[in-house]
């Protein structure tokens, strides 16, 4: 029986994270690398999972020893690195620390495999092999799952025939072979057993972590039929799939038993959750039989209706939409297919259901001077202060790669600089500077001035009217404020 490990890597510390270190409150469980050991599993391969991200939530050079003695105690024959097949924000700031992790592996069992599954196979083609990840063996283009049987034989003659999208290593020459895997169906898929979080645990618990509710997030769907310029970056990105009711039924079941009931559901992460009615109805009937509330889910300002609203009052706290921007201007550059009307009346529609919304906010996208910022600044203070919405979440643009901004940056008048693990978007670090716009530190400070507004909107909420009207800014005073840094 074929041992194999499969891990998730752990990402750069955030802003906050340097500031206080012993940081209590945990990283999300990402499931995706969990439905990969469920299947191994069923193959009859023995397998153990380390999400390292929750181990690690904000790594220093004196934990290397602490690192060493956790993968030390697993001496596989195959090493899995999963960063995720959807999420950008868990592939490229995770480069630093995945060749750290095989670098440990290959110490302890020189003769180890590497296979690599993410998004980091289409991001960056034959490069992740060549310059980023010089040990990986193997790394699977798009969803593992449907070739990771055959990879695990390392025959690579059979690779030619039978593993689409696969890049590999044979002596000092890289070869890749066409096509991206998709798992057409994820019914036909195990459901995921979540046990495999044991490990985890256990790991957090040796370092004084007390564990009654380990936070977890899952998908009930994969897709997303739009377009954004800084997040489509994949083959599969506009293929809808959704899981059935049979399937999230069994998952419920098994996260609700599993790792002695210390595991607790608090997010739905799927891209656009809201795109099926249907589906919507089935997890609302599986969530209300198991008396099921989470903290949040996505959606989008030109899906969203009132029909779909009220079906979601009992089985969620909180519906969450990327805003991006309140500039009509920069929405349509980054086609993001909505405007800032649009965000207005998904606000005031969700709040109507006596649900909470959120938007997420990006600070740093093409097309912006100062001007264009102050005026963004003025319309959140509004939406916060008049209580239009109920929080906004400012992140740094991240280009991630293979983006439509990535591709296209010189055309744009955008440099990318800073290291990959400052590819971090609630980093606070911009990776970005605009040749007739703001660098990347002067982003970095407006992206901090986002965050003052914000907490001073925050205290503003019941003290002014309502009706306030937005726009009125002044752009000397403004300037001469921020003059030293921009």
């Amino acid at each position: 029986m074929v041992k194999v490990l499969i891990v998730s890597p752990f990402r750069k510390g955030k802003l906050i994270e340097s500031v206080v270190s012993n940081i209590e409150n945990y990283e999300v469980v990402n499931t995706a690398p969990l439905q990969l050991c469920t299947l191994l599993k069923s193959q009859g391969y023995e397998v153990a999972y380390l999400s390292l991200q929750n181990v690690f939530r904000t790594f220093e050079k004196k934990d290397i020893d602490r690192l060493e003695e956790i993968l030390g105690k697993y001496l596989c024959e195959v090493l899995i690195v999963h960063t995720d097949y959807y999420m950008n924000n868990a592939n490229v700031a995770c480069l630093y620390s995945i060749n750290l992790i095989i670098d440990i592996v290959k110490k302890n069992r020189p003769n180890s495999k590497v296979i690599y599954c993410g998004k980091l196979t289409e991001m960056l083609g034959v490069d992740l092999l060549e310059e980023h990840l010089p040990k990986v063996d193997v790394a699977i283009r798009g969803e593992a799952e449907p070739v990771i049987k055959t990879v695990l034989e390392f025959n690579y003659e059979r690779y030619k025939n039978e593993c689409v999208g696969c890049l590999y290593r044979k002596g000092s020459d890289i070869y890749s072979i066409s096509g991206t895997n998709i798992i057409e169906d994820y019914n036909k898929l195990p459901p995921i057993e979540f046990d495999f979080l044991n490990e985890t645990i256990l790991e957090l618990e040796k370092i004084g972590k007390d564990i009654k509710a380990l936070p977890i997030s899952i998908r009930t769907s994969y897709g997303c039929p739009y377009s954004c310029r800084f997040c489509e970056n994949t083959e599969d990105w506009h293929k809808y799939r959704k899981k059935d009711k049979r399937i999230l039924l069994s998952e419920i079941r098994n996260l609700k038993e599993a790792c002695n009931n210390r595991l607790q559901l608090v997010f739905i992460s799927d891209e656009l959750f809201t795109l099926d009615i249907e589906h919507i109805k089935e997890v609302k009937s599986v969530f209300e039989d198991n008396n099921i509330i989470v903290n949040g889910l996505f959606s989008h300002v030109s899906d969203i209706t009132k029909e779909k609203v009220e079906l979601l009052r009992n089985i969620t706290k909180s519906i969450i939409f990327g805003g991006e921007s309140s500039l009509d201007s920069v929405l349509n550059i980054s086609n993001k297919n909505s405007s800032y009307e649009k965000i207005v009346e998904s606000a005031k529609l969700v709040k109507s259901s006596n649900i909470a919304v959120g938007f997420e906010w990006i600070v740093g996208l093409p097309n912006m001077r100062v001007e264009d910022y102050l005026l963004d600044l003025n319309n959140i203070y509004k939406l916060i202060a008049c209580e239009i919405v109920d929080f906004i979440e400012p992140y740094v643009f991240v280009p991630h790669p293979n983006t439509y901004f990535y591709n296209n940056c010189r055309n744009i008048g955008m440099t990318i600089c800073g290291k990959n693990e400052d590819m971090l978007e609630e980093g606070g670090f911009s990776t970005v500077s605009y040749k007739d716009g703001l660098s990347n530190k002067q982003i970095t400070v407006m992206y901090l001035i986002y965050r003052y507004v914000i907490e001073e909107a925050e205290k503003a909420k019941g003290h002014i009217s309502k009706n306030m009207k937005a726009g009125c800014v002044n752009i000397e005073d403004f300037k001469d404020y921020i003059g030293e840094f921009l």
